[in-house]
Formats: C-alpha cells, structure tokens, sequence
C-alpha cells in the first residue's frame, strides 16, 4: 500500500544514470582510457566503454551507461552523494556531486 503523506517513516528509493557524450568519449580514447567506472562515495557501482557517446540523455535502464539503478536512499526524499569517474587505472577523470530524489532518475553527464 502506498503511503498518501510522509510522516518520516517513509523509504525512498531513486536513480541515477551517468554518461558523457561523443566529443568525451573521442577524448578519452585519444587519452588511451580502455575503460570507464562509476564510484560512489568510494563504492564501484557501474562501468562502459569510453567507445560510446550520447548524443541524447539516457535513461536510467540504458545498458550502455553507467547506472545506479533502484538505489535505498533511506527517509529523506533525496540524498547528495559524490562521485568519481576513474579509468582502468585508478586515475580520476572527473569528480563532483549530484542528488538522489526518491521516484526519479537523476542524468549526470560528466566531462573529461
């Protein structure tokens, strides 16, 4: 049964997809990256090919982007976290914050 007003009990739940575009993904293959992952808050969550670009926003089951998908963000109807976009060596490419509403995907494109 769905609740019809928050009284603080509430758990919300959201998503996020992560992805750079055409120009990025020709940047990171002329920098040699083979592989490209999501961290956040330190955590691996997903990967992709630097090969792939958008040239649209993805959504959040989007296979070829990176994806926090269904993710528990406890009972606040959104959540700041920090991320990292690291190479296959551990090297950072980018870096920031974005936020987690409960019931919605939140498209994160990062540059390189």
């Amino acid at each position: 049964m769905a609740a019809e007003e928050d009284d603080g009990t509430c758990s919300f739940r959201g998503g996020a997809v992560f992805y750079h575009d055409v120009a990025t993904g020709q940047a990171l293959l002329n920098a040699g990256v083979m592989s490209v992952r999501l961290f956040v808050e330190g955590t691996f969550m997903d990967s992709m090919s630097p090969n792939i670009g958008f040239s649209y926003v993805p959504s959040c089951d989007n296979a070829d982007a990176m994806l926090m998908s269904n993710y528990g963000i406890g009972n606040s109807p959104s959540k700041t976290f920090q991320y990292q976009i690291k190479d296959q060596n551990n090297v950072v490419l980018s870096s920031g914050t974005f936020e987690i509403r409960g019931n919605e995907c939140t498209a994160v494109k990062y540059e390189y």
